[in-house]
């Protein structure tokens, strides 16, 4: 199975790379616009790229081009127009969605270790 990790040279998206590589991922391939290839395992096929210009997106895996462009240009989408998100997450959830530092700020003491076990 081929996984294309966007993002892949952010801290999120490189944590999720070496995760994969750990769980026996054998064709993982990085969609950034930092193709630095001394910041990915060699296991890692780097595809130069960002989100909002797909132009090189059938590089990142030719039999699926069409596809990863569909997937991410949905993302791009929500990249590019927040508040149509928050709207959605409201209408489905029926409360304001939350932003994630708005989460974090709430939810704190739940890793410093003085909060209550779930």
């Amino acid at each position: 199975m081929t996984i294309l990790v966007t993002g892949a040279t952010g801290s999120m998206g490189r944590m999720l790379v070496d995760h994969l590589l750990a769980r026996g991922a054998t064709d993982v391939r990085a969609l950034t616009n930092h193709p630095d290839k001394d910041q990915l395992p060699d296991a890692v096929t780097v595809v130069e790229g960002y989100l909002r210009r797909l132009d090189g997106l059938p590089a990142v895996t030719p039999a699926k081009g069409e596809y990863a462009r569909w997937y991410l240009e949905g993302m791009a989408s929500l990249v590019d127009a927040p508040q149509q998100a928050s709207r959605l997450v409201e209408q489905l959830t029926g409360r304001p969605a939350t932003t994630f530092a708005q989460w974090v700020s709430a939810h704190a003491d739940e890793f410093s270790g003085s909060g209550s076990a779930r």
